[in-house]
């Protein structure tokens, strides 16, 4: 059942972002790039965690052996999905760009309302704006501005941090273990 669920999802997306259904519902099966997506998002957590774990030599290994090939046939899917989105009449209006319109108009309104003028515009008057920093922070969950997860390593003392104590170093010792 989670397949099709998958295969639904991605002919909407594609439908809705790049005008071209991936055709997943229609085949049964995965489109190629979508194949892709899958396995290097299922990839990137595990050299993620081989990293984190001081095997980073191995993921360069691999990398080195495998991983050119699939990001040279990735890039070229990518790019053949953007130029088909790219050649759509410019003229016609349709469902991501109107939302996209709607979104940057509704943040438009917000911030013109609430300043007279640019000179008041700072990082500590937008806090203020709720609709403002929801786009913002919706654009930074979807868009990190890193993308793999931060090593965390705590000080060889200790710290506490929420209200609870972590012990020192990289905490990876057990990394399946729940030890908040």
């Amino acid at each position: 059942m989670a397949k099709w669920y998958t295969l639904t999802t991605f002919d909407i997306v594609g439908d809705l972002i790049f005008a071209m259904p991936m055709g997943g519902l229609d085949r049964g099966d995965f489109h190629p790039w979508v194949t892709f997506v899958l396995r290097g998002t299922r990839a990137n957590n595990v050299t993620s965690t081989m990293c984190n774990l001081g095997m980073r030599w191995l993921v360069q290994l691999l990398f080195g052996l495998i991983g050119n090939a699939a990001i040279v046939q990735e890039g070229k899917f990518s790019e053949d999905m953007v130029r088909h989105r790219l050649s759509i009449d410019r003229g016609k209006e349709d469902f991501v760009q109107a939302l996209a319109d709607l979104t940057l108009e509704k943040a438009r309104k917000e911030v013109r309302s609430a300043f007279s003028n640019a000179v008041q515009i700072s990082v500590a008057s937008v806090t203020d704006l709720p609709y403002l920093d929801a786009v913002i922070n919706e654009a930074l969950r979807l868009y990190p501005p890193l993308p793999v997860d931060l090593v965390r390593v705590v000080p060889p003392e200790g710290a506490h941090i929420a209200g609870h104590y972590i012990s020192g170093g990289d905490n990876w010792a057990e990394p399946a273990a729940f030890k908040p």
